[in-house]
């Protein structure tokens, strides 16, 4: 089954927009869910977007000292990352 990447790529954005205002009225928690989701919508059709949606979630887990759950979605995205690379060459 192929991704239609507009649909991904739109979803991806809503995902990303809702996370943005989610933190501009406080709550951290729920934007790292949307960014985590924007993440995983945006794999499919932009790593660099994806690495970029991932590392908003981990730098506010990090801020929020949750630091467990930071090292878990970074080594998440490594080896998500790593996939993606061998899949490539």
């Amino acid at each position: 089954m192929g991704w239609d990447q507009n649909k991904v790529q739109n979803a991806g954005d809503c995902f990303k927009k809702a996370a943005e205002c989610l933190m501009a009225i406080g709550n951290q928690i729920e934007a790292n869910t949307q960014w985590k989701e924007a993440g995983k919508c945006y794999r499919h059709i932009d790593s660099n977007l994806a690495i970029d949606a991932y590392n908003h979630a981990i730098q506010h887990f990090l801020d929020d000292g949750k630091f467990n759950q930071a090292a878990r979605l970074h080594e998440e995205v490594e080896c998500k990352n790593k996939q993606t690379n061998k899949q490539t060459k």
